[in-house]
C-alpha cells in the first residue's frame, strides 16, 4: 500500500465532482464539466498525451444520454426506450 490517493474538487454548490486528481506528481487533474443536472457534458484529461476530450448529449425530453463523442472516433449513439413496470 502506497498511500496514494485520488481527489475531488467540487465547484461551489456543486454535488459531483468536476476535477478528479490521480496520485501522480505533476500530473494536472482531469476536468468534467457538467449540465444544469449535473451530467457530465465534457471530460477532458490534459495529463494524459493525445487524449481527446469526451462530449455528451442528452435527449431533451427523457434527459437520457444521447450520444458521447470524441473528436478521433465516429459518435456513440444510445437509445433509450421506457418500460412500464
Amino acid at each position: 500500500m502506497t498511500g496514494a490517493e485520488t481527489s475531488f474538487g467540487y465547484n461551489t454548490n456543486s454535488l459531483y465532482p468536476n476535477a478528479v486528481a490521480l496520485p501522480i506528481a505533476g500530473r494536472p487533474p482531469i476536468s468534467i464539466q457538467r449540465d444544469g443536472y449535473g451530467r457530465p457534458t465534457r471530460i477532458s484529461d490534459p495529463g494524459n498525451i493525445n487524449a481527446q476530450d469526451v462530449t455528451a448529449t442528452y435527449d431533451p425530453n427523457t434527459t437520457l444520454l444521447r450520444q458521447v463523442t470524441t473528436k478521433r472516433a465516429m459518435p456513440h449513439n444510445w437509445l433509450m426506450m421506457a418500460t412500464k413496470t
